[in-house]
């Protein structure tokens, strides 16, 4: 088939633009989820720029073929308004009947597929401008939709990464009726080539929005607010929140969520303004008259629910999303239910922790309360190769004493008061022969262990040594894989005598597979818990679960403010008069009439609002009643029958051996929770230098002191 020159000319350039355009295009949509990584432009510019270079070559003989006499002869200027025609097409300005018109001379079939093509061009050009408009407008419009909602609950989220999509999701499948999610800051996920997170944030049905929270105005008195600072920079949380918490504190209503696991931030937040929290004086006046036995009896029968507190409306807490963890890990590992299921004629709870990192030190500090218990021995083995920031060995057992500098002098056997444990650190290199030293040293000592915490910081590495632990333990408990009752009890029985072992995962796929697919090659299961995942770290029902072990918390805390009130309304019903005289004395009265639990000439509703406002303000109330609030479940759930009250508990001096006993537990709580918060003994009270007078056994403080546990 012969062609002219012309249509030669057309079809080298007809060929290139199709060959440009579509292997461009097929690029785009082959790489879509990460072109933006690969290329460092999105999937919409890059096809901007693929369909304008083929709208170029296209136009090339278009106006070359024209370019007959004078100025236009100019090599440049055919190529000038081959750059104009294309840019053109994106306006919807081009001419089309000028190329078409330059098709002239070809053959009929030749002349309809490049006109064909033009028009494809010409349509799909506008199509691309629109589309960058929409995202240029995206965002400016979903904030306006966002300042437009009234009256719904909106979740606003700091910025869009890993831990906010986990959040979100489990905020989803909590959630029911109408509520809005919303994620801040997302430019940077953008420059971050995060696409999955956008695509994830998008099946969400969320607001994504390109503003940082502290500059974001699309807050409104009309709705309910929970807003998340979530960055995986907790300096960054800190930094936002207190200029958030300038811009907003007076203008909404918010629930504020600091993740921070920092005993600073703790600090920090704390000197935070917030409104006072008190007693809604109009409505208390409606049910009691205001005095003191009054208002005292009704709140402590009745609680303190919405309907009574005039609450601020602008409520900063902190997650340590650390601490609670080692909470839920403790919890959902059953130790004393695994305990009493074997024959431990000691009661001995013994738990091993490798890697003292940020989780693994909170087991550690959360372990010493939590197991408090009287007639149970309570047995935790550190195992660490400490390395500081610089990579520089450090000696881990010393940084902890540092921090809780009573803990270790409290040991046993050599401490004989209430609260008892016996701690001990060894140091060894989880991938070297040290740490198969230290099994073979510590035999009999490991050999009693039942539950396992593995939390070095890293999923591979935690993987990797939970499963060498499991070798260990099974070269020391003697397992023979011929032994059939052995493989049948694995199966069977959660609770027996092979250590539970957990592993930190913190990738949710991750810590799937361990859990249901790990097994060696005779299909044996190497029985390994993931702990610490994403989506359970990042939980909206930590959240949940938080506030509820508020309410008693809150109550407790009550108790303490009003415990003058309790003492005498119980001394009026109390049938011991030693008791009675010795409480007037050490009160310097003469009768219980004279106790009260604030000074005559105050406003006991004052007085009490004063307090009920530090419990929201400081976190040292929240967290001391919320770990009381954590301990009594568990004895609740473990230990009921034993501590429950024999003679039906009707007033406060009840002598009973189960009252006496919830006393001691109570008091063994509270002086491990102290020392591991960094307290240490000393005749006379100093919270700053952290030293406090009762943190001695039961039996050496005075009987009024006892009765307030």
């Amino acid at each position: 088939m012969n062609f002219t020159g012309k249509e030669l000319w057309f079809l080298i350039w007809g060929f290139l633009s199709i060959c440009v355009f579509v292997a461009g295009l097929a690029y785009c949509i082959k790489v879509r989820k990460t072109i933006k990584q690969k290329l460092g432009v999105g999937s919409w510019q890059f096809s901007t720029a693929i369909i304008f270079v083929s709208a170029l070559l296209m136009h090339i003989p278009v106006y070359y073929t024209e370019a007959n006499t004078g100025f236009e002869q100019n090599i440049l200027f055919p190529f000038i308004k081959a750059v104009f025609q294309s840019i053109r097409l994106f306006i919807i300005d081009a001419d089309l009947n000028e190329v078409i018109a330059s098709l002239n001379g070809l053959r009929p079939s030749l002349r309809f597929g490049f006109s064909c093509y033009e028009i494809a061009l010409f349509c799909l050009a506008p199509f691309l401008t629109a589309t960058f408009l929409l995202v240029v407008f995206k965002d400016f419009i979903s904030r306006v939709t966002v300042s437009l909602k009234r009256n719904q609950k909106i979740y606003v989220m700091s910025e869009l990464n890993e831990m906010s999509i986990a959040l979100a999701e489990s905020i989803k499948n909590t959630l029911t009726g109408k509520y809005t999610i919303v994620f801040l800051d997302v430019g940077r996920a953008e420059k971050d080539s995060k696409s999955d997170l956008l695509q994830k944030a998008t099946e969400l049905k969320a607001f994504c929005l390109k503003q940082d929270l502290t500059d974001a105005n699309l807050f409104s008195n009309t709705n309910s607010y929970e807003i998340f600072f979530i960055s995986e920079n907790e300096t960054e949380n800190l930094e936002k929140v207190i200029a958030f918490s300038e811009l907003y504190r007076t203008k909404i209503t918010a629930k504020i969520f600091v993740y921070a696991a920092s005993a600073t931030s703790g600090y920090i937040i704390d000197s935070l303004d917030t409104d006072t929290v008190e007693i809604a004086d109009d409505v208390l006046r409606g049910k009691i008259e205001n005095n003191d036995d009054q208002v005292f009896n009704y709140i402590y029968e009745h609680g303190v629910d919405s309907s009574l507190i005039a609450k601020n409306t602008f409520d900063i807490r902190r997650i340590d999303y650390a601490e609670d963890f080692a909470v839920k890990a403790l919890n959902d590992s059953d130790i004393f239910t695994i305990c009493k299921s074997q024959h431990n004629l000691e009661k001995t709870i013994s738990i091993m922790i490798v890697g003292l990192g940020k989780f693994g030190k909170e087991i550690l500090k959360t372990a010493l309360w939590y197991c408090q218990v009287p007639g149970y021995k309570l047995e935790i083995n550190v195992i660490d190769f400490g390395l500081d920031k610089h990579g520089f060995k450090t000696n881990v057992k010393d940084m902890f004493e540092h921090e809780c500098p009573e803990i270790l002098s409290h040991n046993m056997p050599d401490y004989t008061g209430d609260e008892g444990y016996d701690v001990q650190f060894f140091d060894a290199d989880c991938f070297s022969s040290s740490f198969d030293r230290v099994f073979e040293e510590q035999k009999a000592r490991f050999l009693k262990t039942q539950v396992v915490f593995v939390t070095l910081g890293n999923d591979d590495k935690n993987i990797d040594i939970a499963i060498e632990l499991r070798r260990q333990f099974d070269r020391l408990l003697g397992w023979d894989d011929n032994d059939k009752t052995l493989k049948e009890s694995i199966k069977v029985s959660k609770y027996n005598d092979i250590p539970l072992i957990n592993a930190v995962v913190f990738d949710d796929k991750k810590a799937k597979n361990i859990e249901t697919k790990l097994v060696n090659h005779k299909e044996l299961p190497y029985n390994i818990n993931s702990i610490g995942s994403l989506s359970e770290i990042y939980s909206y029902a930590n959240i949940i679960e938080a506030e509820k072990n508020e309410i008693d918390a809150i109550r407790y805390h009550i108790e303490w403010i009003c415990v003058d009130s309790r003492i005498r309304d119980a001394l009026k019903v109390c049938p011991d008069k030693k008791i009675i005289e010795e409480i007037c004395k050490c009160r310097k009265v003469s009768s219980p009439d004279e106790i009260y639990w604030c000074d005559q000439s105050d406003d006991p509703l004052k007085k009490f609002n004063e307090q009920l406002s530090n419990y929201y303000k400081y976190e040292y109330f929240k967290n001391s009643s919320v770990s009381k609030a954590i301990h009594k479940k568990m004895l609740e759930k473990e230990f009921f029958e034993e501590t429950s009250c024999k003679t039906g508990g009707n007033y406060f001096f009840c002598m009973c051996d189960g009252c006496k006993m919830r006393r001691k537990i109570e008091h063994m709580r509270w002086a491990a929770y102290m020392r591991v918060n960094g307290f240490r003994y000393s005749e006379k009270r100093c919270d700053r230098g952290k030293l406090h007078h009762d943190l001695v056994e039961t039996e050496k403080l005075n009987f009024e002191t006892q009765l307030k546990d």
